[in-house]
């Protein structure tokens, strides 16, 4: 909604007014209010097309934010697949859970990283190109540089990509997991997307979302 202000009224038309909501999921909502949640996605996907002046920020936030949705769904199979898998694999026990261990702290640390970005950084990143625009810094609502709060972000990209390296080793190369079966193989397959899903997200922000957001604040330390 901060993204996209117009998007409130496709909402509200259909009785989703977000300022009255308990907090669901999207379809939980939709199913609350007996409304279609496939044709409230792709009115509000037509709104985003209608929009002719969008520009590069515009374009790399909205592709962020898409990819991250997808991580997201990445995160809840493999926690899905992994819960079923420590039911159905009695002899995995120790070492499935050992897995869920070291996965539930790279969910947490994903889940926090999205919610910085989406709630507190992208806003910021909105808010610079609205100065960029007029051309003036004046009633800006931060004092920093970008520089900074982006380095932060890459490394906890780093880490994040650590993290779900060490998860793969210990199923890739733990003895007792390769005698396991159809839900050991599910296991691998989830964590596999996940990781690719995670590096498609981190070269988008890293070589395309952050790069135009630090050249907008170059552009406004030129005009100033």
């Amino acid at each position: 909604m901060r993204l996209q202000p117009e998007s409130v009224n496709i909402l509200r038309k259909h009785g989703l007014d977000y300022l009255r909501c308990r907090l669901l999921q999207f379809e939980d909502a939709c199913r609350a209010c007996a409304v279609n949640p496939a044709r409230v996605k792709e009115e509000l996907l037509l709104s985003k097309q209608a929009d002719k002046n969008t520009t590069p920020l515009d374009k790399a936030l909205a592709t962020t934010l898409e990819q991250h949705e997808h991580v997201r769904q990445c995160l809840l199979k493999t926690t899905y697949v992994l819960d079923a898998a420590i039911e159905a694999e009695q002899t995995l026990q120790y070492e499935l859970l050992t897995t869920r261990t070291c996965f539930t702290a790279l969910v947490e640390k994903l889940e926090m990283h999205l919610y910085k970005e989406e709630m507190i950084l992208f806003p910021d990143f909105i808010n610079l190109w609205g100065k960029v625009s007029t051309g003036s810094r004046a009633n800006c609502p931060y004092m920093y540089s970008m520089q900074y709060p982006i380095e932060r972000l890459e490394a906890e990209h780093d880490s994040a990509i650590r993290m779900l390296s060490e998860i793969r080793k210990l199923i890739a190369y733990n003895t007792p997991f390769r005698n396991g079966g159809v839900h050991y193989q599910a296991v691998c397959q989830a964590i596999q997307l996940l990781e690719a899903e995670l590096k498609k997200l981190i070269d988008l922000e890293n070589n395309i979302l952050f790069r135009e957001v630090l050249s907008l604040e170059n552009k406004l330390e030129d005009s100033s």
